[in-house]
């Protein structure tokens, strides 16, 4: 598509290299001219207008950004400042987890240290008691006379005024109900269990028929009574030889001459290599 001509070059055009050959042609000529000139006149203002449009929208666009620049500058001076607020408050929340976590360490080893004395309180109140599994029961039974007659088997001198209470407790599995004696004397509770160990009871020994065996060991509370058989699963896996029970406490040897280990809970357990 060519060109449009300017209206000056229009102009200057008609006016061409021909003069006018009267005063008619003349005045037709700037007739013409002032035409052209007042087209001229108005499409230049046009485009003057247009370019102080098109420059007014380039000034708004340039404050447009300006004030956007100014927007991100502000709220990324205020981000900065919120982080810093932030970093502030992680230092010091950081502090105080460290603070809570020495805190609650601290109390979990109250609390463990408490357990332990309460469970060696416990253990203490059946320092001079004995525990007989496997002795069978019936309805008229007299259990001071049973744990005399164990006594007697053992050949241990004891009276019932060395017995101070017998019973039976519940206990799991279908077997008759184990046995404590509580004696007057610990003198009297070990000189029992020395004996025990050395003699193995069996129900035909005390008169019931039989020849089930008849277990005596220490009365352990609970807790140790778990622990123990702990001990003893940990001592299959690991290998050692021994784990026994002296005065209420749990202990182990790996060999005949290494050196025994007292066990008072599971972490020390966790120690057996």
């Amino acid at each position: 598509m060519p060109d449009t001509p300017h209206p000056l070059e229009e102009i200057a055009s008609a006016l061409g290299d021909k003069a006018p050959n009267s005063i008619k042609e003349v005045v037709k000529v700037l007739n013409e001219l002032i035409v052209k000139l007042v087209e001229a006149t108005t499409e230049i203002k046009t485009e003057i207008r247009n370019l102080a449009s098109s420059n007014k929208d380039v000034k708004d666009e340039l404050e447009t950004v300006k004030n956007s620049l100014k927007f991100f500058s502000d709220s990324f001076d205020e981000i900065k400042g919120d982080m810093k607020t932030m970093r502030k408050e992680l230092i010091v929340a950081q502090g105080q987890t460290l603070e809570c976590q020495k805190e609650n360490q601290r109390l979990n080893k109250e609390l463990r240290d408490v357990q332990k004395q309460l469970i060696e309180l416990n253990q203490y109140g059946r320092r001079n008691n004995i525990e007989l599994k496997g002795v069978p029961s019936s309805q008229d039974e007299d259990l001071h006379k049973v744990v005399q007659n164990a006594a007697a088997t053992l050949k241990v001198d004891m009276s019932i005024q060395d017995i101070d209470i017998v019973h039976r407790v519940q206990t799991r599995g279908d077997g008759p109900s184990n046995i404590i004696a509580r004696f007057v004397s610990r003198s009297k509770r070990d000189q029992f269990l020395l004996a025990a160990k050395k003699t193995r009871l069996n129900t035909g020994m005390l008169g019931f028929g039989g020849n089930e065996p008849v277990f005596v060991n220490e009365h352990l509370c609970l807790e140790n009574k778990v622990l123990l058989g702990k001990a003893i699963r940990t001592k299959r896996e690991k290998n050692w030889k021994f784990a026994w029970v002296v005065d209420g406490k749990i202990l182990m040897r790996k060999t005949e001459k290494s050196k025994a280990v007292h066990v008072t809970c599971e972490d020390d357990l966790e120690m057996i290599t």
